[in-house]
């Protein structure tokens, strides 16, 4: 018979009397589990509690392990030393998770200064806010918002900040989510297979497990993970739908190992658990939008940050890496950023030692320009042309009235330039929530709206393939042919709309590209994608 451990009990509390005569009523003692460390999540209450068992909380961090609904923060000294918060400074933490960042953050901007903390997770943005408001009693200082990374913009207009001055976006799933089975992040215990951040949004994994078909889960899996074996998993998947409802991380898990462990293959354990951990992961990142949410990110980071503002982005795998990396060296091409790291920061033997979970961690940084009208072309050089090259505006067959061009424009030309009336950032939110859709930014103060009378360029129609973009240069915001365009071609440019509410913004440019959506060209597969699945469901609803 296994003894229950002798230290795993409540301290004894004092009787009541809840009868009638003030008869004592028996002690409700907390039932003893074998062993000194309980395996389940549930059971391993003293670490759930850190503030009453200290001891414990220090023994466990000491062993290389995470205490259990805690999270240990990933380069901690290499993030503070990048960022350099100084007292008075705003910033934000994109990804509040347990606010191991956040706290450090916080405490290095006092006094006066402002952390704006966002994170997508409904359980655990409460929980970590209470935490930091006990520990910290930080008052108006401290601003957590219910938001993925892709509503900085909008949360930092809402707030009323204009910009800020550091950002720090941690992309790694914490380690409150996978260690509770309940949430449905990991497959060391069984439980539902949802992987959302929000349970109370979007479709879970085991939704999309059901309902995908095999050449596009293989697709997922490798685009989402490199998995190497993406066609094999998929395929054993697929067939094991017929008898497998995939409603549990177990089942899950289970699925893969069988896959992977018939001949020829008869792969060892530890190959297997790698390729669980890569399915999951990329299922994580689908049912999540993370590489959208990601892009989005990226693409506003330089509009949110103050001239020599700094910017710290984790990431876990090459997918979220190779998008950093790509978008800091872009920006850094155009002027955005005045520097950017040369090397990815990785963390030490030391810290890889004393949290194994950060071993795969990469740390990318940026610094903002000084100036925010030093924005070249991306993909072409202003050439030495009249800037308004003759344009007429007639019906078009994509909206309404479009512009069309009377003569050759040369790639690199400045077609027109987007005029409008200039407006504070509140009245720019303001009108955002009117659904507003000429207003671009123009500096930390304020925007441009381009919907007068006086700016014929707001006739300039959408297109998945254009043949111009919108720029910012010399303080003023310019259409600018990005190849040639032809005597008598439509002029058009991508709005770069986010995904938020790109379905009420349907696409007729007509262009081989189309996506059918008006939307940035960062999100044009995740939109396929979503067609594609949408269509696979009406069909298995027709079935």
């Amino acid at each position: 018979m296994t003894s229950p451990d002798a230290d795993s009990e409540i301290p004894p509390q004092a009787p009541t009397s809840g009868s009638p005569g003030g008869v004592e009523q028996p002690r409700k003692r907390r039932p003893r589990y074998p062993g000194k460390n309980p395996r389940k999540f549930e059971h391993r209450y003293k670490e759930l509690r850190p503030e009453d068992y200290p001891a414990t909380i220090e023994k466990v961090t000491a062993s290389g392990r995470t205490p259990a609904g805690m999270h240990r923060p990933v380069l901690l000294r290499e993030v503070l030393g990048i960022l350099k918060p100084a007292p008075g400074e705003t910033g934000v933490d994109c990804t509040l998770g347990y606010g191991g960042h956040a706290t450090e953050l916080w405490r290095a901007i006092q006094p006066g200064g402002v952390l704006i903390a966002l994170d997508a997770d409904p359980i655990e943005l409460p929980r970590t806010q209470a935490r930091m408001e006990a520990q910290l009693s930080p008052g108006d200082s401290l601003r957590c918002r219910h938001s993925n990374f892709a509503g900085l913009p909008k949360t930092i207009a809402g707030l009323g900040a204009g910009g800020v001055d550091f950002v720090l976006a941690d992309l790694g799933v914490s380690s409150m989510q996978l260690d509770d089975p309940a949430r449905g992040f990991s497959f060391k215990q069984s439980g539902p297979l949802d992987l959302r951040m929000n349970p109370g949004k979007g479709q879970s994994a085991a939704a999309l497990i059901r309902r995908i078909g095999q050449s596009d889960l293989e697709k997922l899996l490798r685009d989402n993970a490199d998995e190497p074996r993406a066609a094999l998993i998929a395929n054993h998947i697929v067939r094991a739908r017929e008898t497998t409802s995939f409603s549990t991380t177990g089942e899950l898990a289970d699925a893969i190992r069988r896959a992977l462990r018939q001949p020829p293959l008869r792969l060892g354990d530890d190959e297997i658990k790698s390729a669980q951990q890569r399915v999951f992961q990329a299922l994580r990142i689908a049912v999540n939008d993370e590489f959208s949410a990601l892009e989005s990110l990226l693409r506003h980071l330089p509009s949110c940050v103050n001239p020599g503002g700094r910017v710290a982005i984790l990431t876990f795998h090459s997918g979220e890496d190779r998008r950093v990396k790509r978008a800091f060296e872009d920006g850094w091409r155009r002027g955005l950023y005045s520097e950017i790291c040369d090397e990815v920061i990785r963390p030490g033997a030391e810290e890889r030692h004393d949290n194994p979970r950060s071993s795969c961690a990469k740390l990318r940084w940026a610094m903002r320009s000084a100036r925010l009208d030093s924005i070249p072309i991306s993909g072409a050089t202003v050439i030495d042309v009249p800037e308004q090259p003759g344009l007429e505006f007639r019906d078009s067959e994509i909206h309404g009235k479009g512009a069309f061009a009377r003569v050759p424009v040369p790639s690199g030309t400045r077609v027109i330039e987007y005029v409008g009336e200039r407006i504070s950032k509140e009245e720019s939110l303001r009108r955002c929530l009117q659904e507003n859709e000429y207003i671009f930014s123009l500096d930390k103060e304020s925007d441009l709206d381009g919907n007068v009378s006086w700016n014929p360029a707001r006739l300039i129609n959408h297109s998945c393939d254009p043949n111009s973009e919108s720029i910012h240069a010399d303080g003023r915001i310019w259409i600018v042919a990005i190849r040639d365009i032809a005597s008598g071609e439509e002029v058009t440019f991508n709005y770069g709309f986010d995904l938020e509410s790109y379905r009420d913004y349907p696409c007729r440019c007509g262009a081989a590209k189309c996506v059918g959506f008006i939307v940035a060209e960062e999100f044009h597969e995740h939109v396929r994608n979503q067609r594609l699945l949408a269509g696979q469901a009406k069909l298995s609803e027709g079935a």
